[in-house]
């Protein structure tokens, strides 16, 4: 008579867990009862009556876990579409200056408690005013959205890549120290000159180069 508990046991299970997790209790509960069925009141002769009733409850586990896994896992997917909205630049995909201020005063706590070292690149577009007055500020969108992939792709997981202003990205690079920092905006540097972008000819220096610090 206490077999209905089960229903919380899912119902909390899907609500934290998912909706895999939550189907997955459901079909476990719904084994263990059968199973009780099948082994306390062995088939005599007659129908068992545990075991047909308790057909339909499985039916009811299964369909208490579907549903509300479902939901749960829109409101998860809308939540963290509101975190991306939050956090992130609509522009370019990258974090924006609040979310980098914040990591990095977490990321410099960090450092401070566990003697690491913590290490910043600054990204400049050099005469990126220039180019926005040459092609229009559409052609310059697309110039910070491919910086600000070119930046994503050349830098590990760990690290955070934000846009710290108008043309200026912002990398935090935990647990590096400077020697390595220096050889990660190297690189990013030397990508971004070797990466044509329409119209780049006409800039000052004959190409589109950021400056980094």
């Amino acid at each position: 008579e206490y077999k209905y508990i089960f229903l919380f046991i899912i119902t909390s299970s899907t609500i934290q867990l998912g909706l895999k997790n939550g189907i997955s209790v459901a079909f476990i509960s719904s084994i263990l009862i059968l199973g009780m069925d099948i082994f306390c009141f062995p088939n005599t002769g007659t129908v068992n009556k545990y075991f047909q009733n308790d057909l339909i409850l499985s039916g009811i586990f299964l369909l208490t876990a579907w549903p509300l896994g479902f939901y749960v896992k829109i409101e998860d997917e809308h939540i963290n579409r509101l975190e991306e909205l939050v956090n992130k630049d609509g522009l370019t995909g990258v974090y924006n200056h609040r979310y980098f201020h914040d990591a990095l005063k977490e990321k410099i706590a960090l450092s401070e408690k566990h003697k690491e070292h913590t290490s910043m690149i600054f990204v400049d577009i050099d005469y990126f005013k220039h180019y926005n007055d040459l092609y229009g500020h559409q052609k310059g969108d697309k110039v910070l959205k491919t910086i600000g992939e070119i930046l994503k792709n050349n830098t590990r997981e760990e690290d955070i890549v934000a846009r710290y202003g108008g043309e200026e990205f912002a990398v935090l690079l935990p647990n590096t120290p400077e020697k390595e920092a220096i050889n990660i905006a190297e690189r990013i540097r030397e990508k971004i000159e070797y990466t044509y972008f329409e119209g780049e000819e006409n800039q000052p220096n004959g190409n589109l180069t950021v400056s980094m610090g």
